[in-house]
């Protein structure tokens, strides 16, 4: 009788035991109390505008009430005279702001009008309702947002987020890490005239080496494949080796490799380009997108990516962009990105 007796005790001990984690979440569940957003990390938020929409709604609500109860400090006079590095409150700067001298500011700032600063500038993250410029070896340390263009003199590094509604520009031996805008002009514009082709040879995926038609638009190559110089196929294209695309050749479909895609100049892709390997774009190569590397991707000079009516994505670990490439849309180099002269 005492055993059995000890044997119910141990049960209910257990099951109590067992329950405690649960009383929370029960009491939640019957009186609601943490009914707020959960916060947002600003390396993790795939919302490239998230903090410039709520910065710019604190700063406007700001502008707007009563400066005595402000949470903000004001621009109040030549930036050359400013102390920018002094305060921990944002700052808002109701007027244009342009400096020769380095800007050199560790809160965040909000610009009413355009924003130029000159070389060795440093800012944590700005938000512009104009232009923003930054003089060579300038930095952005979290994010940086404009409405109008936005141009990184030589040696500027961006660490985490720049966006803009018009136009980015970026010059050479730029560092970044994402970037969004409907036109990412990568280094200066390439020199070189891309051939083009009066008309390309018809060809099909059939009579590739080793191909299986997996469906009407779908074909399987196992192994390594080329696709000719001057050619034209459609429909989209697995391959579980390598893959080279040649010169001036045309792909009207995606395409997607196991390992490394190399594509010939002048050639174009009119769908997406995905590889678990490297990605090697040479000069004036077109792709609508998107395009995507586990592990690094190469933009040759004049390289287009994109369109504007149409922006896509660019994803990768590492990302290197000689002088010259465009793309529409974003571009996110997750470990970083380059604009290389060559």
């Amino acid at each position: 009788m005492n055993s059995t007796f000890a044997l119910y005790l141990f049960c209910i001990l257990c099951l109590a035991m067992l329950s405690l984690p649960f009383i929370p979440a029960v009491n939640e569940w019957r009186a609601p109390k943490d009914c707020s957003p959960l916060p947002i990390s600003r390396q993790y938020t795939n919302e490239v505008d998230y903090f410039t929409r709520q910065f710019r709604h604190d700063a406007l609500a700001d502008i707007a009430g009563q400066r005595d109860a402000s949470k903000f400090d004001y621009v109040d006079g030549p930036p050359e005279q400013m102390r920018w590095m002094e305060g921990t409150r944002p700052l808002i700067g109701l007027t244009a702001v342009r400096s020769a001298a380095p800007v050199r500011c560790n809160r965040p700032l909000y610009l009413h009008a355009d924003f130029d600063c000159g070389g060795n500038s440093s800012l944590t993250s700005v938000l512009s309702h104009g232009l923003l410029r930054l003089g060579t070896n300038g930095e952005i340390l979290e994010w940086g947002h404009a409405d109008g263009p936005i141009t990184l003199d030589t040696g500027c590094v961006t660490l985490r987020r720049l966006s803009s509604n018009v136009r980015i520009e970026l010059a050479d031996r730029c560092c970044f890490e994402r970037l969004s805008a409907p036109t990412i002009e990568l280094g200066k514009k390439a020199t070189t005239t891309p051939q083009k082709l009066d008309i390309h040879l018809p060809a099909s995926f059939d009579d590739l080496p080793g191909a299986i038609r997996r469906t009407s638009t779908l074909t399987l190559i196992k192994g390594d494949c080329r696709l000719i110089d001057g050619c034209s196929y459609t429909g989209s294209l697995i391959v579980t080796g390598n893959l080279t695309i040649g010169h001036h050749t045309l792909v009207d479909g995606d395409v997607k490799a196991r390992n490394a895609i190399q594509v010939g100049r002048s050639a174009r892709v009119t769908g997406s380009l995905i590889c678990e390997d490297r990605i090697e774009l040479h000069d004036h190569v077109s792709v609508a997108g998107p395009l995507i590397s586990e592990t690094e991707i190469v933009l040759g000079s004049g390289t287009i990516i994109g369109s504007a009516d149409a922006p896509t994505t660019i994803s990768t670990d590492n990302l290197i962009a000689l002088s010259g490439a465009v793309a529409h849309g974003t571009i996110w180099a997750r470990k970083v990105g380059v604009v290389w002269e060559p």
